[in-house]
């Protein structure tokens, strides 16, 4: 038996979940912005804590706008995946349809938690870390990807991964391209110490890696994701 339009409708995320996700995933990205400043300001001799740095509103504006396009995509994807459920539990009665589409719902969101909270940190600390380094660098920075175990790096699981850790270092605008490389990425971007002033400025503008969708999904596969970076390498 199909499963009545009321039941689905009541059981799909709308505004309410989509604004919720959307205040949630932009104080979580505030706060990575916030300390990847401090983390950077503190490594290189200032002394600094959160209330040091002032994001401006043009950082704001941009973390905002990538946490409302990421908690509509959440909810797209969550509503699409229940049209699925439902379509292959269409024969279970009511009360048994409930009581499994819970045990769904848990798991499905047990699944993702780790990965959708690595998403939304990685863009933000990508950019602050860009940020911060072309407000600062009296020379062209550059960046190893990866390749830093002892920082938390993780081997390189994939294609595109494999080739960044392989061809660092990589300048600035190779990183920004870039940006993220897949979703769910847990390889960082390492900068290589350039010369830097006695005086160190807080960034007030974005890089331009938040907001960008990933490379793999940018180019759609990893094959096209790694094509293109041969044509970045030129």
């Amino acid at each position: 038996m199909a499963v009545s339009k009321a039941l689905r409708a009541s059981l799909k995320w709308g505004d309410e979940e989509r604004e919720e996700l959307a205040e949630d995933f932009l104080d979580h990205k505030v706060f990575v912005y916030v300390e990847t400043l401090v983390e950077l300001l503190t490594v290189h001799g200032v002394e600094a804590t959160d209330a040091d740095v002032d994001l401006s509103d043009e950082i704001l504006l941009a973390l905002k706008g990538e946490a409302e396009d990421h908690a509509a995509s959440v909810v797209d994807t969550y509503n699409a995946d229940l049209d699925g459920f439902l379509d292959r539990n269409a024969d279970l009665e009511r009360e048994s349809l409930l009581s499994t589409y819970d045990a769904w719902s848990s798991d499905r969101a047990e699944a993702r938690a780790e990965v959708v909270a690595i998403t939304e940190a990685y863009t933000a600390s990508a950019d602050a870390t860009a940020a911060f380094y072309a407000a600062n660098a009296q020379e062209d920075p550059e960046f190893d990807f990866g390749g830093h175990p002892e920082l938390g790096d993780d081997d390189p699981a994939c294609p595109t991964c494999a080739w960044l850790v392989e061809e660092s270092p990589h300048p600035l605008a190779r990183m920004l391209e870039v940006g993220s490389p897949h979703i769910g990425c847990r390889q960082e971007w390492h900068a290589l110490e350039p010369a830097l002033p006695d005086e160190l400025a807080v960034p007030t503008r974005p890089a331009g890696i938040v907001g960008k969708d990933a490379l793999v999904t940018r180019a759609g596969s990893q094959e096209d994701a790694v094509a293109e970076l041969d044509r970045l390498r030129g």
